[in-house]
């Protein structure tokens, strides 16, 4: 199973339930620089992340570029996973 079948359905299915309702949300869709998510949003992704992928973030990875699309929250999640 690749990283992105077991990544960004989790973290979808999790913005889903936080983000205004219609708001599209699709793997390239903008969710920090549009302000879909704010910063309260994001620390809670945040532990979200952490919790549900048993991973650190550390603080140097909290860029609008690493949490702004679902792909790079993948490729976030996956290089902190690699780098276990």
């Amino acid at each position: 199973m690749s990283d992105s079948l077991s990544i960004i359905p989790p973290v979808r299915e999790y913005l889903a339930t936080r983000i205004p309702e219609g708001s599209p949300l699709e793997d390239q869709t903008k969710l920090v620089s549009s302000g879909m998510i704010d910063s309260m949003g994001l620390v809670d992704l945040t532990t979200f992340l952490e919790v549900e992928f048993s991973i650190m973030i550390p603080e140097e990875s909290f860029t609008v570029d690493n949490f702004d699309t679902l792909t790079a929250i993948e490729a976030l999640v996956t290089q902190l996973r690699s780098a276990k």
